[in-house]
């Protein structure tokens, strides 16, 4: 009888160790994303309504044609603790004269610092999707193609294309989807405080005297369905340890 008696104790635990410890798994989308081009001398636009967003770099030493990418996701209704996240974003086509390499497909990707105000030339969390251009691109070093600064932005990974790499150069792959998993991001977005997250995106490596350039989804997509970018969350509320003796 005793130990009956032990065993529903036991179950009781667990059950009760469950529910204070349920989550959840939660898909957000961007509220606001981005894309900036620098062309010497004069700049492209805003691209905040553009129905995609480019990643770009020519080489090391010029940023003609380069562009990097801004994405805000709103956390605001996200609860508890964040335990597993990964951000997918979808291929909507590269150029294949721009002679992509296999050893090419990897972008950077980078958090702006929680409650980043900006530094005069830029408005840090607050962005604007509708004004951003090269020179106003959140924690951006605008005289590089690739860098953002250090100050201001935490390294979170690497977005990789489904079967790096071995991609044969300049294949267009619609409809593949580049993610970013790992405890860097996990760590950012449970340090969050604000309830907004900027993600930042840039080319791993200079383009060598090519042009990497592919492009994504946005927001704005007018694809059927919409793949816009999106951060996947699995959640844990709550928890606590019983100890049965």
């Amino acid at each position: 009888m005793k130990k009956l008696a032990h065993v529903w104790v036991l179950f009781l635990a667990v059950v009760i160790s469950a529910i204070l410890s349920w989550g959840g798994s939660i898909e957000l989308t961007t509220s606001a994303d981005t894309g900036a081009r620098d062309i010497t001398p004069t700049p492209d636009p805003p691209q905040g309504s553009n129905d995609k967003i480019y990643v770009t770099v020519d080489n090391a030493v010029s940023i003609i044609y380069s562009r990097k990418a801004w994405l805000r996701f709103d956390m605001s209704t996200v609860a508890g603790t964040i335990t597993s996240a990964t951000l997918t974003l979808t291929q909507t086509g590269t150029y294949p004269t721009f002679h992509l390499t296999t050893d090419a497909y990897r972008i950077n990707v980078f958090g702006l610092n929680d409650g980043d105000s900006g530094d005069g030339n830029d408005d840090g969390e607050n962005w604007d999707e509708a004004t951003v251009v090269w020179a106003s691109g959140p924690a951006s070093v605008i005289s590089h193609a690739l860098n953002f600064e250090a100050s201001r932005s935490t390294s979170l990974g690497q977005l990789l294309q489904p079967g790096m790499p071995s991609i044969p150069n300049g294949t267009d792959v619609d409809g593949s989807e580049w993610t970013l998993t790992g405890q860097a991001l996990v760590d950012f977005l449970n340090a969050n405080t604000d309830g907004k997250v900027t993600l930042m995106l840039s080319w791993e490596h200079p383009g060598f005297n090519n042009l990497h350039h592919v492009g994504f989804d946005s927001k704005d997509t007018a694809d059927a369905p919409p793949t816009p970018p999106k951060l996947s969350l699995v959640t844990r509320t709550g928890g606590t340890v019983i100890r049965i003796r």
